[in-house]
């Protein structure tokens, strides 16, 4: 790049176009200026954040699953909700649906579980009934 005369006139002006030469003479100089750059702008404005890893339980769903043969709803957690339904459908004969599933941890399945531990016919496993829907679709409503 070619400077205007006038502009080594000064002492500033000539500092400004020796550092220009310097940069332009060692582009990864220049590289590693701008990424730093970048680096300062993403952490002003907080952008940051977005690249850290979201804490577990923001991961995990609390699920309900239908048993569709033997009318039996499975309340469980899984942060990887299609890999876990794969996995449950794999060593299950009869086809199964996800009802609902919510953002959720261990926590919140536990209280879905003492809420219907009278439903409840083992371990994970609840009968299917008019209650359990209905706690179902207030889920789904957004009203839990």
């Amino acid at each position: 790049m070619r400077l205007p005369e006038a502009i080594f006139k000064t002492r500033e002006g000539r500092d400004f176009a020796m550092r220009l030469m310097i940069l332009e003479s060692d582009s990864k100089e220049l590289a590693v200026i701008e990424e730093k750059l970048e680096m300062l702008r993403i952490l002003e404005s907080n952008e940051w954040m977005e690249y850290l890893p979201k804490p577990k339980q923001e991961l995990e769903r609390v699920y309900f699953l239908l048993d569709t043969v033997q009318k039996v709803v499975k309340i469980g957690v899984a942060a990887n909700l299609d890999a876990r339904f794969n996995n449950l459908q794999g060593g299950n004969v009869n086809p199964l649906k996800i009802l609902v599933s919510v953002a959720g941890g261990r926590k919140l399945e536990r209280q879905f579980h003492q809420r219907l531990a009278h439903l409840r016919l083992r371990r994970e496993w609840f009968k299917d009934c008019p209650e359990l829907r209905k706690l179902i679709c207030e889920i789904k409503q957004g009203s839990l």
